[in-house]
């Protein structure tokens, strides 16, 4: 059968402290496409080995250094000339550290391009993701051309799914793949392998072939090239949960041991005015807890007992399933999942039937929830997000969570997520909102609270009626947008102003207004921008209350900003330890 490579594009640097997760949806496609018959190669550089590779330790030692003074003085509130001037030099030493990593990002890169050239692969697959690793990824399909012409080489991920034809006209891929990719890939590598048997393969014989099928209508899920034009095929009905479990490499501890499961595809509202999930998805589909279960028992068996629930929604009627299949199983695991708020909470049998899901899904080892929030005014959260509840419906729904822990008496995180500033459309005053955004924090006193500026993604009604939003995008938006690099960290001078002015305002303006909400939260004495993903490491690494959260912030973000990631590698060996612990329980 035929043979492909799959590679898991990165940035040079980390984003976070969960970039190490296990990739799932690599695994899956390669279990998929093993399932199929074919042979598969996974390269996913997204590991802490890899990261060591190219950065230079000297350099990475004296950022770290002088990061932490800069934290320090700005946290005694020195911030005069000497700040300054130190801040100047940490620009100088990261920029030098930038440059050794960008020289040997792409040794490897033109490295394992060759290595793929002289194996004679001959259909390549990335995954491609935001911003700068974006940009690796077009960098790394030129080097496969330069050292195979004649290989195919397809993209899949976030990136193609959200902008469709626009992402291959500004790329050279031959193809890309939206949505999920194992029906597309499985038909394709099909192809190859019938060529190949009949002695007839060349790249432009198999591009024909592909493009032929999709012309046809016979292959979905599918961007290619016919006329000078870029087209889009319609999409395959979803898979949730396909008849092959996902198939991984032995991880060791170059991966962090969180396998992210999906329990359910698009949400059960599906019309906010910020999401890009009505474009992903065109409704709700629950998985089969069977299938849920099945995988569960097989990932627990290669030594990984923490999870990671990807759907937005898991209602609670789901969640319960879910939760007594996992006791009825004895299985010992700790999962975090993302929650809508009910419609609905303030009636007594809603809120009871509530209680009780969430006491299940406690006892079966939830332990963290991330949830929408978005804003606490009830009119921008109606007429400007569409949101479809009320703020109060998110107090009573996280009212319900906590009597349930309380029931238990098992701490459960919850990260509310709020959008500030937000367009006003003339209607509202933003220090209205943000005066109602620190009441719901204060009504419902999360665990943490994520905070973004407003973006008009592709597809989203704040992008499709931007004027109508208060946006004003500039002609480049889109080829902008694909590459944009957003790390929360930076401070908004460092962020690169997108073309796009918000009411007004210039970017940057608009990302200091959102620090303002994020400092007058963290005044409230609750932890910021740590989500359910982080939750579930920093509590499995045993950091304790929002003292140990704030610390795991502190010390990641030390990691990061420097690029020296000795605290992520600790930390990332507790959780493992803790994977392992729970998955060997019986």
């Amino acid at each position: 059968m035929a043979e492909i490579w799959l590679f898991n594009a990165i940035a040079k640097r980390r984003r976070s402290a969960g970039d190490t997760f296990l990739e799932n949806g690599l695994a899956a496609l390669r279990g998929h496409l093993e399932g199929e018959g074919h042979r598969v190669r996974v390269i996913d550089w997204a590991g802490e080995a890899s990261y060591m590779a190219i950065t230079p330790p000297r350099l990475a030692r004296l950022n770290r250094r002088i990061a932490a003074k800069l934290i320090a003085w700005k946290e005694a509130g020195r911030t005069g000339p000497l700040f300054k001037g130190l801040f100047g030099l940490s620009l100088l030493t990261q920029g030098r550290q930038d440059r050794v990593l960008e020289r040997r990002m792409d040794e490897r890169l033109r490295a394992l391009a060759r290595e793929a050239a002289a194996a004679g692969v001959k259909v390549f697959g990335l995954k491609v993701w935001y911003g700068e690793a974006f940009e690796w990824a077009e960098r790394f399909c030129r080097h496969l051309r330069e050292a195979a012409p004649g290989m195919v080489v397809i993209a899949g991920g976030h990136q193609p799914t959200l902008y469709e034809e626009e992402f291959l006209k500004r790329t050279s891929f031959d193809f890309a793949v939206t949505s999920q990719g194992e029906l597309p890939m499985t038909r394709i590598l099909s192809l190859s392998d019938e060529l190949e048997k009949a002695g007839k393969w060349s790249r432009e014989e198999l591009v024909r072939r592909v493009t032929e099928l999709a012309e046809r209508g016979e292959l979905k899920n599918l961007l290619y090239r016919s006329g000078g034009e870029v087209r889009k095929t319609p999409r395959f009905p979803r898979m949730n949960g396909g008849r092959f479990l996902p198939s991984y490499d032995p991880p060791g501890d170059e991966k962090v041991l969180i396998h992210v499961i999906i329990e359910s595809l698009g949400c059960t509202w599906g019309q906010c005015n910020f999401c890009v999930h009505r474009h992903f998805y065109d409704g709700y589909e629950p998985r089969g807890v069977e299938s849920i279960i099945r995988e569960m028992e097989h990932i627990r068996a290669r030594g990984v007992g923490i999870f990671r629930f990807a759907g937005s929604d898991t209602p609670p009627d789901l969640g319960r399933a879910i939760g007594q299949a996992i006791l009825d199983k004895g299985f010992k695991v700790e999962f975090g999942m993302g929650s809508r708020a009910l419609k609905g909470i303030e009636k007594p049998e809603v809120y009871r039937t509530a209680v009780e899901s969430y006491e299940v899904l406690i006892r079966a080892g939830l332990r963290a929830v991330f949830m929408g929030g978005e804003t606490g005014d009830p009119w921008v959260n109606d007429a400007v997000m569409n949101k479809g509840l009320h703020p109060d419906e998110i107090v009573g729904t996280i009212r319900a969570l906590r009597e349930a822990q309380r029931n238990t008496g098992v701490h459960v995180d919850v990260g509310l997520a709020l959008i500030y500033p937000t367009p006003t459309m003339g209607k509202a005053k933003h220090e209205d909102v943000f005066a109602a955004d620190l009441r719901l924090v204060e009504a419902c006193r999360p665990d943490s609270v994520m905070i973004t500026p407003p973006a008009p993604f592709r597809n989203t009604a704040w992008n499709l009626e931007a004027e109508r939003f208060g946006f004003k995008l500039d002609p480049d938006f889109i080829d902008r947008m694909i590459r944009y690099e957003y790390v929360l960290y930076k401070p908004p001078f460092l962020w690169k102003e997108l073309p796009m002015s918000f009411e007004g305002r210039h970017f940057t303006e608009v990302l200091e207004m959102c620090g303002q909400l994020r400092v007058a939260v963290s005044r409230l004495g609750i932890p910021t921008d740590i989500s359910d993903e982080h939750f579930l490491m920093l509590r499995a690494a045993g950091f304790r209350g929002p003292e140990g959260a704030n610390r795991f912030k502190e010390l990641t973000a030390l990691d990061i900003v420097s690029g020296d990631y000795r605290n992520i590698r600790e930390i990332a060996a507790k959780v493992n330890a803790r994977s392992r612990e729970l998955a060997a329980a019986r």
